[in-house]
């Protein structure tokens, strides 16, 4: 199995998203499983494993940080919304709920995105699929 190798989150955001969309439907392919299940050579799709890496470490974020982060980062990285978008949509969750005091500003939603894109490039790291020295070690959480 060779992994591919990302340089960023945003990298590798893009790459999920690639993947994502290119194995819709047959990255669940049943035939394969078989196969599988009687040892004979796996024909998994190209990027299946990239993809099962990708997943892996986005569902730790999600865990770590918990849904309202969660839901700004996926706005901004996965959805390519703006801070201003994403940060209005929250608010109106925010208000919704009754949490006025929880609203926040177009800033906090870049900061929520940045602190998310650091996580999400520690764990890419704990993979083994970022690039050695792409990202600089202060965001690493390494001084």
């Amino acid at each position: 199995m060779s992994l591919r190798r990302y340089a960023s989150a945003t990298h590798a955001v893009a790459t999920y998203l690639q993947l994502r969309t290119r194995l819709d439907g047959s990255a669940m392919d049943l035939t394969a499983q078989e196969i599988r299940a009687h040892g004979q050579a796996r024909t998994d799709p190209e990027g299946l494993d990239d993809l099962i890496v990708l997943k892996r470490c986005l569902i730790v974020v999600r865990e770590r940080e918990g849904l309202e982060k969660w839901l700004i980062w996926e706005s901004m990285q996965l959805n390519q919304t703006s801070s201003r978008a994403a940060a209005k949509a929250h608010n109106t969750r925010a208000a919704a709920a009754g949490e006025r005091a929880a609203c926040i500003s177009h800033t906090t939603a870049i900061q929520w995105r940045q602190q998310l894109d650091a996580l999400f490039e520690c764990e890419l790291m704990r993979e083994g699929v970022l690039l050695r020295n792409a990202v600089g070690t202060a965001r690493m959480g390494e001084t």
